[in-house]
C-alpha cells in the first residue's frame, strides 16, 4: 500500500467501533468527519488557559489559517503530519489546523528520545512536521519538510507560498492566509490521527484511527454524557493518549471549554484543584492513574478539597456511568 500511514507497524487491537486498521469499522455519517462534528463549535467554545488568547472563534480562525497554509503545500486527506509541541493552547491549535486541511495528525512530545521519534516517523511515513518554536528540529531528516509554528500554534505562508512565521502580535498574523488552494474535506475512512505506544518494552506500536471510528466513539460518549456550553474539561491527558480527542471534539464541539494546566504544573494535583474551582470544571477525562493522584492528594489535604469544593462529572477511559 502506498497510502501514507498504511505502514503503521503492528496495530494495537481495539474494541469494536474504536479502532483503526484491522478492526470492524464504526458507523459514520458520510461527509461528517470527526473534525467537523457540530455546528455549535468551535465558535462558541472558549479555551480556558492561565494565559488565555481569545475565545473559540479565534481558535477556529487560527486553525483555518494553518489548514490553508498546509493545503497550499499540497497536504490533505491521506497525509499524516507530525505536530511537535508541549501540551497547551498552541498544540491544540496546531492539531486542529492539521485536521482543517483534511490530513491526520501524529502528536509528538518534544521530550521524546530520538529513537522513539525515528521509529514513529518511519512507521507513519511522515513527510511533514510542524514544530513549536522551542522544539528541537535535529530529529528530522532532510526528506521530512519541517515547518515552524508561531507562538500561537499557527503556520503562515509568505507571498511566495513558503511557510514563515509572522510576528504574533502583528495585524498580518490576525489576517486569514491567502487561499492558494482550498483545503479538501476528508472522507469517513481517511485517517484522523495516529498515536504510538511509548516503546518501553520494544518498538513503539502505532494505532491509526479513521474519522468514522473516532466519530463513533465520540457519538457514543455524547449519548452517555451529554455536554453543553457550560461544561469544562480539565485537559490533563497527553494528545498521544487515545481518548484525549474527547477533550477537543466533544467538549469544544458542544460549545464548552478546555481548561489547560500550566506547563510546569501538569502533574500537580494542587494546581488541578485550583483550576477546577476557578473554571468550574465539570468533566474529568484521564487514565485511572491521574485520578488516583487526585484522590491521594485529597486524602492528604482534606481542608483544601473542602474549601475549593469542585463539582465534577467523572469520565474515565472506560466510562460506565457518571459519579
Amino acid at each position: 500500500m502506498d497510502r501514507p500511514g498504511a505502514r503503521l507497524g503492528p496495530v494495537v487491537p481495539r474494541r469494536r467501533g474504536r479502532g483503526g486498521r484491522g478492526v470492524r469499522r464504526g458507523r459514520a455519517a458520510p461527509g461528517r468527519p470527526a473534525a467537523r462534528r457540530r455546528r455549535t463549535g468551535p465558535r462558541r467554545a472558549r479555551p480556558a488557559h492561565p494565559d488565555p488568547r481569545g475565545d473559540g472563534g479565534d481558535l477556529a480562525e487560527r486553525a483555518r489559517r494553518t489548514g490553508r497554509a498546509l493545503a497550499a503545500l499540497g497536504i490533505g486527506p491521506g497525509d499524516l503530519v507530525a505536530v511537535v509541541a508541549d501540551k497547551g493552547l498552541a498544540q491544540v491549535t496546531a492539531l486542529l489546523g492539521v485536521l482543517a486541511c483534511g490530513a491526520g495528525y501524529v502528536p509528538v512530545e518534544p521530550s521524546w528520545p530520538a529513537g522513539r521519534v525515528a521509529s514513529l516517523r518511519e512507521q507513519a511515513s511522515i513527510r511533514t512536521a510542524l514544530l513549536a518554536p522551542e522544539a528541537d528540529g535535529t530529529a528530522w531528516p532532510e526528506h521530512v519538510r519541517v515547518h515552524r509554528l508561531d507562538a500561537d500554534g499557527v503556520l503562515g505562508l509568505s507571498a511566495s507560498g513558503e511557510p514563515r512565521r509572522p510576528a504574533p502580535e502583528s495585524e498580518e498574523a490576525r489576517r486569514p492566509a491567502a487561499d492558494s488552494e482550498e483545503p479538501r474535506r476528508p472522507a469517513p475512512d481517511d485517517l484522523a490521527y495516529a498515536i504510538f505506544t511509548s516503546g518501553s518494552t520494544g518498538r513503539p506500536k502505532g494505532v491509526a484511527i479513521e474519522h468514522r471510528a473516532a466519530r463513533t466513539t465520540l457519538d457514543d460518549l455524547d449519548a452517555r454524557f451529554p455536554l453543553g456550553p457550560d461544561d469544562r474539561v480539565l485537559a490533563l491527558s497527553a494528545y498521544s493518549f487515545d481518548l484525549s480527542v474527547y477533550d477537543i471534539f466533544s467538549v469544544l464541539g458542544s460549545g464548552g471549554a478546555v481548561v489547560l494546566p500550566e506547563a510546569h504544573r501538569q502533574r500537580d494535583p494542587g494546581h488541578w484543584l485550583e483550576l477546577m474551582a476557578r473554571h468550574r470544571v465539570t468533566v474529568w477525562n484521564t487514565a485511572p492513574a491521574l485520578l488516583e493522584m487526585l484522590v491521594e492528594y485529597a486524602e492528604l489535604e482534606p481542608e483544601v478539597v473542602r474549601r475549593r469544593s469542585p463539582r465534577c462529572g467523572w469520565c474515565s477511559c472506560r466510562p460506565t456511568g457518571s459519579r
